[in-house]
């Protein structure tokens, strides 16, 4: 009796330890992982941190339309009917994006919507995306790469910032034109007016210097607003002529 009384309070000590375990495995795996969605200041303080060539307000507007600031998010690109999907943390999402590409999905990741195949060519992991600082870079390179090759034919500023926008979204100039991503981005400046810093301010001939030796990223000639601003009557993204 005694022994069995022993053996039974040991599997019982055992039992509340590993209660105790898995409540303190649950406590660490909530706190490090659940995190909210990003608001626009802590978005803009991101930005200036991991994709300082790029204008904050330019990426708030790009990443309100990419993930509406979400930071755990897919979707899934299909012919049909693309699927949105939405995770409390990292861990979760990085596992479906896994199993998502393995099954041969072609998906878009985190705050900026990173593509898959564009991954693979950034040399970047599923998890590496879903850093959210890591992200932001990832973005604003696609973003200032666009932007080069925008410039070899398109005018320096907005028109080429607008083809730039376009191709970020279907990897061609036009394509965000005709599908209404450039719209959406129009009609957002609308909604939300607010005054605009001006960007890094560069002279017409170091702008072609963008694309000859693929230096940081300058949208605007020197003193012009964000792409986003409104001027006058002016169109958010109407060229500036000289």
């Amino acid at each position: 009796m005694s022994s069995i009384s022993l053996s039974s309070r040991r599997l019982r000590h055992n039992a509340w330890r590993t209660c105790g375990l898995i409540v303190l495995a649950i406590t660490m795996f909530s706190s490090v992982s659940a995190q909210p969605p990003l608001t626009a200041t802590t978005l803009d303080e991101l930005v200036s941190r991991c994709a300082p060539e790029i204008s904050p307000v330019t990426m708030r507007y790009l990443i309100n339309i990419e993930s509406g600031f979400q930071p755990f998010s897919i979707n899934i690109n299909r012919k049909v009917q693309s699927q949105s999907l939405l995770f409390k943390d990292a861990l979760s999402a990085i596992a479906m994006a896994n199993k998502l590409i393995k099954q041969g999905e072609n998906i878009d990741m985190g705050l900026g919507q990173i593509n898959s195949t564009t991954m693979q060519r950034l040399g970047l992991s599923v998890a590496d995306v879903y850093d959210p600082c890591t992200n932001l870079t990832a973005s604003a390179e696609v973003l200032k790469h666009c932007y080069n090759r925008a410039l070899r034919l398109y005018p320096a500023g907005q028109v080429a910032l607008t083809h730039a926008l376009s191709c970020y979204n279907t990897g061609n100039f036009k394509g965000g034109l005709v599908n209404g991503y450039v719209a959406k981005l129009q009609n957002l400046a609308t909604r939300q007016p607010e005054q605009v810093p001006e960007l890094l301010g560069v002279t017409r001939q170091s702008e072609q210097s963008v694309v000859s030796k693929s230096v940081p990223l300058t949208v605007s000639a020197q003193g012009e607003l964000d792409a986003f601003s409104q001027a006058g009557n002016e169109d958010a993204f109407t060229a500036r002529i000289p």
